[in-house]
């Protein structure tokens, strides 16, 4: 009751901020449907077998590691890929019966990837904050805004998009 009367008290901005409020949320959740209803389409284009799933927390601050709602009642096993509607984002590093927890790309090492038909491996590099492909040559031709893919050798197996090539670099090391 007292809660009550205090709600009746209060002026006008109390309510524009409540409706300001839940407007931003209807429109959060209808972009969130609607990138989920552009990656469930797009992933019904490829021959992979996927579970749509959402995170439940992140592990802390100061790690990309992850917790969803699937576990090993789910078929969920460990080195299953994780990707979102932008690419790959992970992979499953540890699961228990109900829930995974996963990786983010930035930590996982030495992913085999390709661009074109030239192979590498991906690491990221937290001074630049970017990631790089090594292992390959000068003379492979990789160019800007050329795909860049998962290769389907080593831990994850499936052919899956990674981002695009945005500065190409020669080394000497």
């Amino acid at each position: 009751y007292g809660n009550i009367l205090g709600v009746f008290k209060l002026d006008n901005k109390y309510y524009d901020a409540i409706i300001t409020l839940k407007d931003e949320q209807i429109e959060y959740l209808k972009r969130e449907y609607d990138n989920y209803d552009k990656f469930s389409k797009e992933i019904n284009l490829l021959n992979y077998d996927y579970k749509i799933s959402k995170i439940i927390y992140k592990e802390s601050y100061n790690t990309d590691k992850y917790k969803i709602q699937y576990g090993k009642n789910n078929n969920v096993v460990s080195g299953m890929a994780i990707t979102n509607e932008y690419g790959l984002v992970g992979k499953i590093t540890n699961i228990d019966n109900k829930t995974s927890e996963f990786t983010t790309l930035r930590e996982l090492k030495d992913i085999s990837v390709v661009v074109n038909d030239v192979y590498g491996k991906l690491n990221y590099n937290y001074e630049e904050k970017l990631f790089v492909i090594t292992d390959i040559s000068n003379y492979d031709k990789v160019y800007i805004n050329d795909k860049v893919y998962t290769s389907g050798y080593g831990t994850i197996k499936e052919k899956l998009y990674i981002g695009k090539v945005e500065k190409i670099e020669n080394s000497s090391v």
